[in-house]
Order: C-alpha cells, then structure tokens, then sequence
C-alpha cells in the first residue's frame, strides 16, 4: 500500500495563502521544506511526517518567487539521486504547489522513472490520478497535462475516462497546452475527446 493510501492528510484542506498565514521563522522555511520532503520520502516514514511536509509547504510555496521554488526541486532531484530519500518526497511539493510549470513537474518527479520497479510506478500513477480524481491539489489541470504529458496509451485510456470532469474552460487550457502535439498516441486522445458530449460543470465525488 502507498503512503499516499495510508495517511490522510487529505483530509486537510490549505487555507488562503495571506501574509497573515504565512508564518517565516528564523530557520528558513525553504530549507525547513526540504527537510520536511526528504523526511517524508524515506521508506517506511510514518504518516505524520508528510502531514507535516504538507503544512510546510502551504505556508512556504505560496509566499515564495518562483526561483526559489526551482531551487527546491533542484535540492529534492539531488537529495533522491543519492539516495537520501524516495521519489515520494515530492508529494508534499506537488499538493502544496500552485505554479502549473512546477507542478507538472513535481509529478513528474513523483512518478518517477527507472530504476523505479513496475509495481512502484504503476502505484505512483494511481497515486496522482487520485489526486485528480479527488482534487487535492491546487491546480487539477497541471495535474491531468503531468498525466497527458507522459505519452503512454495505457495512461491517456485512465484519464479518457476522466477527462469529463474538467470543465469547458479547463478542457480548453489542456488543449492549449498540446497544441504542437505530434505524436499519434495525444493526437488520438484529443479526436476523441471532441466527440465526447459537452461538460456543462466538473463533477464533485
């Protein structure tokens, strides 16, 4: 079972990021992040720990430049390489992010790529087409392109079946976001998706 399945920190929902609540301490909540992530990722981590992780990265990402956000994923990429931590790290990251580039990014990083097993890929796909699927992200889009982006037929045929719950303006930005797709297997995804019926609303579970 992933630790996404085991905890719930979806049961929390990330306040306004106002001045107000963004609490920056002495320590540094860019590297408080870090350590926060790496923390999570390891195996075995218990689930409070990515809880925390999480409310770091509510009261840090919103109320930081862009550039430090890229410094982040530039530290949690090298603090997996060497072993310091899974690709689960970047959970907290991706749940607290709201620049669409970065978190496309981070779940990219979530779901990993070799040496990842099979079985721990495929557990981070269902991982992050739950987050979609339940929302609990800041921005579902990026999430659904991070998805789309990946160019594999057995991934596009899962959010076929999901792409109705985007809304027109929603299905719009997609559309954008791929309009110099070439490869057959996106060009095939978005020519049936224009013979899907129109979706007046996203549909809440």
């Amino acid at each position: 079972m992933s630790v996404f399945r085991q905890h719930q920190f979806v049961s929390l929902r990330p306040v306004a990021a106002t001045p107000a609540s963004v609490a920056i301490d002495a320590d540094g909540l860019p590297g408080r992040m870090l350590r926060d992530a790496i923390a999570a990722g390891r195996r075995g981590a218990e689930p409070a720990l990515t809880t925390r992780a999480v409310l770091t990265g509510w009261r840090w990402l919103g109320g930081c430049c862009v550039a430090e956000r890229q410094a982040l994923h530039a530290d949690l990429r090298q603090a997996i390489a060497r072993g310091q931590t899974t690709p689960r790290a970047w959970l907290p990251i991706a749940v607290a992010e709201t620049n669409p580039a970065l978190l496309r990014a981070a779940v990219a990083g979530y779901i990993g790529s070799a040496p990842r097993s099979v079985a721990e890929r495929e557990q981070a796909l269902e991982d992050v087409i739950e987050w979609f699927r339940r929302d609990l992200t800041l921005d579902r889009v990026a999430v659904f392109e991070a998805l789309l982006a990946l160019r594999e037929p057995a991934v596009n045929a899962r959010l076929a079946l999901l792409r109705g719950r985007l809304t027109a303006a929603e299905r719009d930005r997609v559309r954008n976001g791929f309009a110099a797709a070439t490869d057959a297997a996106t060009r095939e995804f978005f020519a049936e998706w224009d013979d899907d019926p129109p979706v007046a609303q996203a549909h809440p579970d």
